[in-house]
Formats: structure tokens, C-alpha cells, sequence
């Protein structure tokens, strides 16, 4: 086909740790499209390149405005600010380049996550580009009546033009249903994941030679990347390993770049709790180099708390670091979610954890693992074959767009879901 063009909408701005935004791009690339990722700045490491025909635009939606907002503790009007700042310039920078967006005949776009749904929507009605749009983050469902009208407003403006919803599973689809009050009828699944290739020069010993981990004082590396909070169970995992006798360091890998600055007392407690075998790992990989991360594993850690967001609760194909730790074939220790669970109990790739606080429950599912390490390798590598594979999910949802494209382009083929896009009421 001849070059298209997209835009990538994502106002939260962390492509780094966003396994779905990036890929997504080098899919639309390889299959000839001409990729532009709007995203907010910030701290966390960004990609150096993501491709040729990809173009990453950071957007700096910080201003003293927003500044004076949390000075006078008015977080919600700062982040309504942001939100605005974001779209605005993404507006401004589209209508400055329009005549080159026409050239390369952009004719649908990716709106990722609410804050980014109002460019969409302008985009469908000042450039005639249609959206899709793609769930990273569940919002919370309103419990106030105000909310819930507001939500349902949002969701009869916004996703009657939205051709299509990309989520990760029906789970989260329900929830996403329930916020806006509607039925979703066209919509696809794709996971949160790494594609199921590997850059030249992975390093299997990144964790023991950046930490100096000889394998005679700890034969085993369980770690587990992205937040160190009590989201993830950092300090009930820092507790319960320090009374664990098996050679086991915990590494706990954190991807903001400013850690001990912004959660310097919590850190402190980690160390207080656990210095006998607590490795923090508090500088951030490239994303270039984040396989070595997982890769230097010996079994992965995918734990989060039950603090009643969705998010969380649902996070089974969302969970990025599962992803990663199936793709290099590493057993998982994971939490008592039924997403999770349902997982597992398909492809036996790891152990489930009911509570991380107590040390015998996990030094008995790591021994369990070890003592059978290549069956659950092998079970963890059957699942992301089959679960996480992100180009391959992709795929259809690319023929969409190049269908739409077309229809729009020579406004005479009509358009058609691939066989295995999904609907609510199947």
C-alpha cells in the first residue's frame, strides 16, 4: 500500500515504559506508515529512536499556571490544565504542519487514554481523520451522580466517531462499558507487551555485574521492575526477604529516574527492613536495553496490591512486566488476582501468592519453581507465544486501519472487521 499517515496521540507521555505505544508505531511503520507520537514530557527515559518513518514530539505541558495550581494545593484544576495544555499543542502543531499531513494522506489516528480524546475529536472534525482509541488506563468508575452524567456525556460526544476501542482484554472492556455507560460494540485486544524479537547484544547478567552478585552468595536474582511502593508490595517483599535462607538477592528495579529524591523516606525504610539481600536498582535502562533487565532474571515478581483499583485488579494482559518475564521464559511469582490467577492456571508458568508479607509462603513457591525450573521456563514461554504476542494481535488491527484508509482515500471500499475482532454481546 502507499504511505499513510498517523498520529499517536498519549498524553501521559511515558513511551518508555510503554510497551504498547511503542510497538505499536514499529507495526504502522513496517506496514508503511508515516508515525508521529504526541506525548507529554517528562522524566522517565525515552526512547533515543523508534524508528524511520517515527517521529516522537514531547510536549512541555508544565506552566506557572499549573505550577500556582499545586502551590494553593488545586491538583485537580492543575491536571485540567495539563490536559488542555496537551491538546492545545498537539492542535497547534497539526494545523502548523497541515499541508504536510495532507500529503501524507493522514486518515485515522490513535487516541491513547481520556486526556488525549479531545485532539481526537477535533482531528475528526477540523482534518476529517477518524480515531481509534486506546485504553492503557482504566478510569474509576463515578460513584456520584454528577460523575456518572458527565461520564456518559464524554462517552455518547467522544465514542460515537470513535471507530474502534483497543483494550487488552474483556475485563477491562467491562469496566471501560461501565464508566461510560454504553455498550462498546466495535473494539479489539491487544496486549500490553514486548514484540517477540530481541535487540543484538541482550545482556543475561546485567543485574550481577552492574551489583557485583557473585553466584556463590546468591545462585538466584528475583526481581521485580517499574513502581518500588506499596502498589507493588515493595516493603511486605523487602520484609519477607530478609528472612528467607536460599540464596536469593531481591532486586527491585524502579524506572523513575528521581527515586531517592521523590521517595527517599520509603526507600529508607527498604534498607532498614532488608540489608541482607535488598538490591535497589534505582537508575532507569534505556529502553533501547530494557530485555536485560528480565533477561538477568531468574524469576520474575508481578505484585500488586489490592487496593480496589481497576487498574490492578484487572492488570492480567496489561501488566507490561509480566510480558517481559514470560518473553525470556521466566517463571512469575504473582499476586491472588483473578486475572492473574485465570492465567496461570492455564499455562503454569509461575506461583500465585496470597500474601507477600509472609517469607515461609514464598520461599516455598520459589523452591517449587526452582526444583522444576524448565518446566515452568517452558510454560512461560508457551504463554506469551500464545498471549502476548504483540505483532501478531496487531495485525488485525492494522488491516482495519488500512481498510479505513482506503475507504476514505478512494471513498468507495466499504469497510469490514477482520474475522476475529470482537463484539459485547458475543
Amino acid at each position: 500500500m502507499q504511505y499513510q499517515g498517523c498520529s499517536i496521540f498519549f498524553y501521559d507521555g511515558y513511551v518508555g515504559t510503554a510497551p504498547t505505544v511503542v510497538n505499536s508505531a514499529k507495526i504502522l511503520e513496517k506496514r508503511g506508515y508515516v508515525v508521529t507520537v504526541f506525548a507529554s514530557e517528562n522524566k522517565i527515559s525515552q526512547p533515543e529512536k523508534i524508528g524511520d518513518a517515527i517521529e516522537a514530539i514531547y510536549l512541555q505541558t508544565s506552566s506557572r499556571l499549573v505550577k500556582l495550581c499545586q502551590h494553593f494545593n488545586l491538583p485537580k484544576l492543575g491536571k485540567l490544565l495539563t490536559i488542555l495544555s496537551f491538546n492545545w499543542q498537539c492542535l497547534v502543531h497539526l494545523w502548523q504542519t497541515k499541508d504536510q499531513i495532507k500529503k501524507n494522506k493522514n486518515t485515522i489516528n490513535i487516541v491513547v487514554d481520556l486526556p488525549s480524546l479531545l485532539i481526537g475529536w477535533l482531528c475528526f472534525y477540523l482534518f476529517q481523520q477518524k480515531f481509534m482509541f486506546m485504553s492503557l488506563e482504566l478510569p474509576e468508575l463515578r460513584k456520584n451522580p454528577l460523575g456518572k452524567f458527565l461520564a456518559k456525556i464524554v462517552g455518547s460526544l467522544f465514542f460515537s466517531q470513535a471507530e474502534s476501542v483497543i483494550i487488552q482484554d474483556s475485563d477491562r472492556l467491562q469496566t471501560l462499558s461501565q464508566f461510560f455507560q454504553a455498550d462498546i460494540p466495535n473494539f479489539f485486544y491487544l496486549p500490553n507487551s514486548p514484540l517477540n524479537t530481541n535487540h543484538a547484544k541482550i545482556n543475561p547478567n546485567f543485574f550481577r555485574e552492574k551489583f557485583n552478585l557473585c553466584t556463590k552468595q546468591f545462585p538466584w536474582i528475583i526481581s521485580q521492575a517499574g513502581m518500588i511502593n506499596d502498589h507493588t508490595s515493595s516493603r511486605a517483599l523487602a520484609e519477607s526477604f530478609a528472612s528467607i535462607n536460599s540464596g536469593c538477592a531481591l532486586v527491585l528495579h524502579g524506572v523513575n529516574p528521581n527515586e531517592r529524591a521523590d521517595n527517599g523516606e520509603y526507600l529508607e525504610l527498604l534498607e532498614k527492613a532488608n540489608s541482607r539481600n535488598l538490591i535497589l536498582s534505582l537508575n532507569p535502562v534505556p529502553y533501547e536495553q530494557v530485555d536485560d533487565v528480565y533477561a538477568s532474571t531468574t524469576i520474575g515478581l508481578a505484585l500488586y496490591a489490592n487496593f480496589g483499583s481497576h487498574n490492578f485488579t484487572k492488570i492480567g494482559m496489561a501488566s507490561g512486566k509480566l510480558a517481559y518475564y514470560l518473553k525470556h521464559g521466566k517463571p512469575v511469582l504473582i499476586s491472588n488476582l483473578p486475572s492473574l490467577v485465570r492465567l496461570n492456571e492455564k499455562y503454569h508458568f509461575g506461583e500465585v501468592i496470597t500474601n507477600p508479607g509472609n517469607p515461609e509462603e514464598i520461599q516455598f513457591a520459589l523452591h517449587k519453581i526452582l526444583n522444576s525450573y524448565k518446566i515452568y521456563s517452558q510454560n512461560a514461554k508457551n504463554c506469551f507465544q500464545a498471549e502476548f504476542d504483540f505483532e501478531k494481535k496487531m495485525l488485525p488491527i492494522v488491516d482495519f486501519m488500512d481498510a479505513i484508509a482506503l475507504r476514505v482515500c478512494e471513498n468507495k471500499v466499504p469497510i469490514c472487521l477482520p474475522a476475529n475482532s470482537s463484539y459485547l454481546n458475543q
